[in-house]
């Protein structure tokens, strides 16, 4: 952002900038004491919170990057903040303990069994929307009118993947997390086989997520991503927690009504916060003029084509190789007076 103005020649390596440094120091200690906190404090609580990441990276770009402030900005800061005071107010505040036995027999409950059928079936409709779209888009192309028809579920598919593999990885967060309490105070829980299976449950849901999102946003407009792979991190981060960790077990007649509302008025703060139209498109490959032309009359019109030589060669990826577009401006003829 800080180097738009200047020659691709005359620009410096991302990883070469204090700024840069200054801002994987932020996240570095932000994910410790993300960490920290859910060994301390309800996921139901914590995950809601979390939503705070967006006001501050609005207001970064506003003071740091110069970028405006728009109404719909104030109005989504404006109920993130709201949504998270209601959600700390009334969320869950019992001091917990948690060894691995106890954590390990939280599983053998009925509620625990629904859950992990419900998100099976969450995870099964997710993956298959995703290799739907990605056949109808490689056998028919991007511009076809039967791709149309799944364009909407193809950014989807890859968000709530996304959101849902995180949700998952909060859960084996606080897990880890109680366990090293745990062995802190005297009581080791790292002397059991189970301790490094949910260890390597924490690894590989982070990594399902990162999979997903990456290429969520690589893909599509990162304006449609980020709010839905929030909206289903947020919502089953909570739902584990209530259900897992027993989270909503005392809650009274008030803390039913009102921590779901927070719930809700943190995830609309979120999607507002999110719509917010991009300047530029960081991603899309620049156009540059004629070089016969002078004029500044010269209009041309910019479409979207579909690339056959840039295909996706990750071959990690849940389904094979699809075509993606890149704008193309047809010139139309100079009116010179």
């Amino acid at each position: 952002m800080l180097q738009q103005h200047l020659p691709d020649h005359e620009r410096k390596p991302y990883n070469t900038q204090w700024r840069w440094w200054l801002g994987f120091l932020g996240v570095g200690i932000g994910s410790v004491a993300d960490f920290a906190a859910l060994s301390f404090a309800a996921q139901s609580i914590i995950m809601p919170i979390g939503a705070f990441t967006l006001v501050c990276n609005i207001f970064f770009a506003h003071y740091w990057l110069k970028e405006k402030l728009t109404r719909n900005d104030l109005i989504g800061t404006i109920l993130i903040c709201i949504g998270a005071v209601l959600v700390t107010v009334f969320g869950a505040h019992e001091n917990t303990e948690y060894t691995l036995d106890i954590l390990i027999h939280l599983y053998y409950r009925w509620d625990m069994l629904i859950y992990l059928l419900v998100l099976l079936v969450v995870l099964w409709v997710l993956i298959g929307m995703l290799k739907k779209a990605e056949a109808v888009l490689k056998k028919k192309g991007p511009t076809s009118n039967e791709y149309k028809t799944v364009l909407k579920i193809h950014p989807l598919s890859y968000a709530g993947l996304a959101g849902t593999f995180g949700a998952q990885s909060v859960m084996f967060a606080k897990s880890t997390g109680e366990l090293i309490k745990q062995s802190v105070k005297g009581d080791n829980q790292f002397d059991k086989f189970l301790t490094y299976v949910i260890i390597a449950a924490l690894v590989l849901t982070i990594s399902l997520q990162t999979h997903c999102l990456s290429l969520g946003l690589k893909y599509f407009d990162a304006l449609y991503i980020v709010p839905v792979f929030q909206c289903f991190f947020i919502t089953f981060s909570v739902i584990g927690g209530a259900v897992y960790f027993e989270e909503f077990k005392d809650f009274s007649t008030t803390q039913w009504i009102v921590f779901p509302l927070g719930v809700l008025v943190t995830i609309a703060g979120v999607v507002v916060l999110s719509s917010r139209d991009m300047e530029h498109d960081a991603g899309a490959p620049t156009v540059p003029p004629p070089p016969s032309s002078t004029s500044t009359d010269c209009m041309g019109d910019i479409s979207m084509q579909p690339r056959n030589d840039l295909q996706r060669r990750n071959s990690g990826s849940f389904t094979s190789s699809f075509r993606v577009l890149e704008p193309v401006r047809t010139w139309r003829r100079c009116h010179r007076p």
